[in-house]
Order: structure tokens, then sequence, then C-alpha cells
């Protein structure tokens, strides 16, 4: 006698062998209290730098997604999509998924559009995740219970994370969001030991959850002006925007203004900002505004610290250099002393000084030696007017 059991768990697998002899599934939907509509679609898998991809293929893209069919409930439902094996004639287990991954953009031939639900839940030995372009959703719990990683890198491609996405990921404490990402319902929940946020200055609104960020970037090379409403509280009454832990404050790009009230009541605990020389002006206005102590660091386009000479200590002599400048210096902002470019000081005075020749008409390329360091790591050198004639140069200096 067949058990209602029987005939569920019969229909399902008509169902389903109907659904693999097609090699896509157009209308596939399997978010229904986590129960797929049937047709199932066929199960893929592709090895990628030793690890398995599960996908589906929908419309000519792969999603990186599973199932399994839980007999009992008579049901089919999302699992986990990825997985490693310790050994040859091992088998797979999310759990032996180790390091650093980067998702595959293709997956048979496919590009990859969406990461699944629960799809890297269980790698509990990950340490971090890169999306590449072309994925734009990522879906509930996708990473959730990886309790090891540590940072999450987002294509800008991405317009979608669920608000699970993360959840029970407890080392987490690095998020780059590099595009018009939205979070679902302007939340996320898990990662609460967030400590570096990277985002677009436009979308600071949805990620309330960074309330124990300490350092923040803002990544849009393209936002023009900043002021103090990106620090404030947002207007949702559930969840706010809270900075009050930001120490470290990074900002890419050129940047037409900076409101005078940027930094008035706002980042309590900043100690440093970081910005490109085209903006820092602005920014060192801002924060005298505010009567705000907080340093300023030079940086690049991409956000690395430029080092700074500081010049202690200046005089003119003769030696068998010839006629010149004997200057101190110290490297501020990264590295040390005796990490100082030669070259770098030359850079320094022949963009701030006006060396000639004799006559006062040919303009020289300063010459640098090095001549010693101290035990405090400050270096000296020997700046002369390089024509080859330094004995009889005239130096002049003008700032």
């Amino acid at each position: 006698m067949k058990t209602l059991q029987d005939i569920r768990r019969f229909v399902f697998l008509v169902a389903a062998s109907l659904a693999c002899g097609a090699a896509t599934a157009e209308t596939f939907d399997y978010m229904d209290g986590g129960n797929p509509y049937f047709p199932i679609p066929e199960r893929n898998y592709e090895n990628v730098d030793g690890v398995r991809y599960g996908y589906i293929v929908d419309s000519g893209r792969a999603m990186l997604f599973s199932w399994e069919y839980n007999s009992y409930m008579g049901r089919a439902f999302p699992c986990n999509a990825v997985s490693a094996k310790i050994s040859e004639n091992g088998s797979y287990y999310p759990f032996f998924v180790k390091g650093d991954i980067v998702v595959p953009s293709t997956l048979g031939g496919l590009p990859v559009t969406k990461i699944g639900r629960k799809a890297f839940q269980g790698c509990t030995q990950i340490t971090s995740v890169e999306v590449p372009e072309g994925v734009v959703d990522i879906e509930d719990k996708a990473f959730a219970t990886n309790s090891l990683m540590r940072t999450f890198i987002c294509a800008e491609s991405v317009t979608n994370i669920s608000c699970t996405a993360f959840q029970a990921c407890t080392s987490l404490v690095s998020i780059v969001l590099k595009g018009d990402t939205k979070i679902q319902y302007s939340r996320m929940s898990g990662p609460m030991n967030l400590r570096e946020l990277s985002i677009p200055v436009m979308k600071v609104a949805d990620y309330f959850y960074a309330n124990n960020v300490t350092n923040l970037t803002f990544n849009d090379k393209g936002q023009k002006s900043i002021n103090a409403s990106l620090f404030g509280k947002s207007t949702d009454t559930l969840y706010s925007w809270n900075c009050s832990k930001v120490e470290r404050l990074t900002l890419l790009g050129d940047f037409d203004s900076v409101a005078a009230n940027t930094f008035s009541g706002t980042l309590p605990n900043l100690k440093e900002v970081r910005v490109a020389q085209s903006s820092r002006e602005k920014v060192v206005a801002a924060l005298a505004s505010a009567g705000r102590d907080v340093s300023v660091v030079l940086i690049d386009d991409e956000g690395n610290v430029v080092p700074e000479l500081e010049i202690v200590e200046l005089s003119v002599k003769t030696g068998s250099w010839g006629i010149g400048m004997i200057v101190t210096v110290v490297q501020t902002n990264c590295g040390t002393a005796s990490t100082v470019d030669p070259a770098k000081v030359a850079a320094m005075f022949e963009a701030t000084s006006d060396l000639r020749d004799w006559n006062g008409a040919a303009k020289l390329t300063p010459e640098v030696e090095v001549l010693g360091t101290d035990a405090n790591g400050k270096m000296t050198f020997a700046v002369t007017p390089g024509d080859g004639t330094a004995q009889s140069a005239f130096l002049r200096i003008m700032k």
C-alpha cells in the first residue's frame, strides 16, 4: 500500500527527471519558503583551482546553486554548492574549501551572474572571497557560517546583496563594495566585528551595520562633494548610520568641494584623513573650520600613502662636491628615514627651487649625494647644481 509520503516522493522524482532532460530552466524560481517550484533544474559541476562549483543554467547564464531532496519532508531545499576533497579518492565537503577564493566569472562556458542561496555556506576554512565582474545578485545566506572569512571584495556589477549573506561570519572585518550595490532592507546581519569598510559615497545610508568600523573609505572617484550629512544618522527609525568609532577616513578621487561643516560634530574619534593632493587644501580648511586637530596624509589614485619629505636642517656650504646645500631630511607618512630616495630629494628641490648657472641663464637639474645617516635615522644630502662645473656654479633658491 502506497503512503502519502511515497506518492509525494514519486511526483517529485517524475518532475525532476523531466526537468533533467532540458539544458535550461527559463522560469526557475526556488524561493518559495525554501521549496523549489517544478521543474527543478539539472545540477552541473566544474572544478576550478581545486574547488568544485555546483551550478544551474538559467537563460544562458550560470548560477552558483545546488539543491538536495528531503525524503521525509517530500521537498527539495537549497544547499551548499561549493566543495572540495582532501584526497584524490575522498568525498567532496564544503569545509575542505580553504584560503583565498576568487569566484569564477564563467562556469561551463557561461557567465556567472548569481551566487545563490547557501552557495558557500559551511565553507568554514575560507579566509577571503573576491566576487568578479558579471555577478549581479548575492542571495540569502550565500556565505553564512564562514567563520574564518576576514575579507570580502565585491565587483561593481553587483547590485543586490541579501541582508543574511554574511550571517554568522564572525571574523569578517573588511568589506569592499565598488558599485551601486543595494543591501536588502538597508540592513545586514552578521558582520558585527566589521572594522574596515570601503564604499561609494552615495550609498552611505545603506550601511548602518558599520557601527564598529574604524577605517572608512569612500571609493567613488566620480563623487565631487562631501559634507556632514554623510556621517550622521539616517532617517530610518530602526537602523542608523553611526560613524562614532571611525579613526581613519580615506577619500579617493578629486573633490570640487568639502563643506565647512563636514567635520563639525561628526566623527568624534577621527585621527587621520587620507586624501589626494588636489583635495588636500579643501580638507585642511574644513578641519580648521571645525577646530579639529587631525592628521592629513597624502595618497595616490589607488589609496596608497605617498611619502613626504620634511626638511629639518638646511645650510649652504662648499666641499669636494662644490658649492651647494647641505640638507637634512626625514621621511614622513611611511617607511623610515633610511629609505629616502635621493631622487625624491632632487625632485623636491627642482619643484621648489630655481637652480641656474653662473650667468643665471640655463636652468640646472640638481644632483644629490648621500652624506650620511645619524643614529636617529635622519639623512643628510649634498644638493648641487649638477652642471659639471659645480665649483663655479651659482645657487639661488626661490620658494
